[in-house]
């Protein structure tokens, strides 16, 4: 929005009165969540050392990746 609006305010035409709103779209076969998962997914609070450890396997699996784009390890 912020763009289509500099966008506008540096062109020459007159745009008073003009709105810009931001649509929301769905990737392709995507579907809109029920307002019960929406809250579900709200509510749900992961234990510190469950989210650490997701943290954790994340970061390893970021350095395991970049290593092997280096070339300093093999596949496993």
């Amino acid at each position: 929005m912020e763009a289509e609006q500099e966008k506008m305010s540096k062109g020459k035409a007159k745009n008073h009165g003009v709105r810009v709103v931001a649509v929301p779209k769905l990737r392709e076969g995507a579907k809109w969540p029920t307002r019960a998962d929406w809250a579900a997914r709200k509510n749900k609070v992961d234990s510190p050392d469950e989210k650490m450890s997701k943290l954790k396997v994340a970061a390893e699996e970021r350095a395991r990746i970049k290593l092997i784009e280096m070339g300093l390890q093999t596949l496993d």
